[in-house]
């Protein structure tokens, strides 16, 4: 779907400093993995 980045995310349940995966409300989320890849689901 079709998203803006001033969409509210949900921060309120990770720890900041080992965050890896940010997930909106709406279920997009982009995963920052271990090997440095950068996995982003719209």
């Amino acid at each position: 779907g079709n998203h803006t980045a001033s969409e509210d995310l949900n921060i309120q349940d990770f720890d900041i400093v080992n965050v890896t995966k940010i997930t909106s409300s709406s279920g997009s989320y982009i995963n920052y993995e271990s090997n440095g890849n950068v996995e982003i689901w719209i």
